[in-house]
């Protein structure tokens, strides 16, 4: 394995491209099988363990001896073992990534990105340390987007893992104004993969962002994109729906979050008489007329909250765009409403 490890690593450093695309990808697809293999040598040393402890928490006359001696026997071989998998996958790593991740060629420096995000899942025992992640950090600013993009979706499979976040905590803090940037990307697939992690980020880690991070990301709602703009606004509605529930009378009948539930429902109160309609956002007071109803009032539940007021004449209720996202498509006859004050 060493012999064969030490040519692949030189292959990686060949001046030629093809031979050092070739070797790299080798030379980490051969450490992601030395992740296998090390995680099936680590679940056979926890059930050694298991055993050992189950056998000598027995009394004294029951307790076996020899059955002991085989079982320390057996962990001290695993041990052995596991350390030696992890002297290869050190020397992969240190040989060809460290050098690789940052080469000339953009293809080479994304495979090195998404393999990681690979050995970090599969095994955070070694790879979950900030002296692997910062590579991911630092690889946010490649000035290619494929390359950023495989590293964002390799942070996605990471956060994505509830388990994992108390170890990113000094990684977020890092590289989060970076991250909180990127949702402006100019490439707007890498945007969008970036808003989804900041979304993952904020379910799992809510208190990380703070309210001037979520005023950043806020005005992607207005792009063209239309997936962007809904990834935005998915991301604002997990930002506003708990704190607005919090303020809401228990008679409007909004219900309280619930892990079930993926995003936040728009219930309609009361008839058409009654004329109280209620958002995300806050109440809308209707008045009903000849044609369709109008804006009497818009009281928002929460400051900072875009107030709504019309031009010449009261904007008509004309469409209701993604109900569970809160979202209101208001047209005139006469001038098309605006967003004019923005609350503090």
């Amino acid at each position: 394995m060493d012999s064969w490890i030490a040519f692949l690593t030189g292959l990686a450093d060949s001046q030629v491209r093809a031979f050092r695309h070739t070797g790299t990808l080798a030379a980490l697809k051969l450490l992601s099988s030395l992740v296998e293999v090390a995680l099936g040598v680590q679940q056979q040393q926890d059930n050694s363990q298991r055993q050992f402890e189950a056998e000598k928490g027995k009394d004294p006359g029951r307790r076996g001896t020899e059955k002991l001696e085989l079982l320390q026997e057996q962990r001290r071989e695993l041990r052995e073992q596991q350390q030696e998998l992890e002297l290869l996958m050190n020397g992969i790593f240190k040989g060809v990534f460290v050098h690789r991740y940052r080469d000339v060629v953009p293809e080479i420096r994304g495979i090195c990105m998404e393999e990681l995000g690979l050995w970090v899942r599969k095994f955070p025992g070694s790879f979950l340390t900030d002296g692997h992640l910062k590579y991911l950090g630092w690889t946010l600013h490649d000035k290619h987007r494929e390359v950023r993009l495989r590293c964002v979706r390799a942070l996605r499979g990471i956060y994505g893992i509830a388990e994992m976040a108390p170890s990113l905590e000094l990684f977020t803090h890092r590289f989060k104004p970076r991250l909180v940037a990127m949702a402006h990307d100019e490439e707007p697939e890498v945007a969008l993969e970036v808003l989804r992690l900041i979304s993952g980020i904020f379910r799992n880690m809510e208190e990380v962002l703070s309210d001037e991070d979520c005023q950043n990301i806020f005005p992607v709602v207005f792009v063209s994109n239309r997936a962007l703009a809904t990834a935005a606004g998915e991301f604002l509605s997990w930002n506003f729906y708990p704190k607005i529930c919090e303020f809401l009378p228990q008679n409007l009948g909004i219900p309280a979050p619930k892990s079930e539930i993926s995003y936040p429902k728009i219930p309609e109160l009361g008839s058409q008489n009654l004329g109280i309609a209620a958002t995300n956002l806050g109440i809308f007071t209707l008045k009903s007329g000849n044609s369709s109803p109008k804006i009497m009032e818009f009281q928002p539940l929460n400051p900072g909250i875009p107030v709504l007021k019309s031009g010449n004449s009261c904007p008509k209720i004309m469409e209701l765009l993604s109900p569970n996202l809160g979202i209101l498509t208001l047209k005139s006859q006469n001038c098309s409403s605006k967003i004019l004050e923005f609350l503090p």
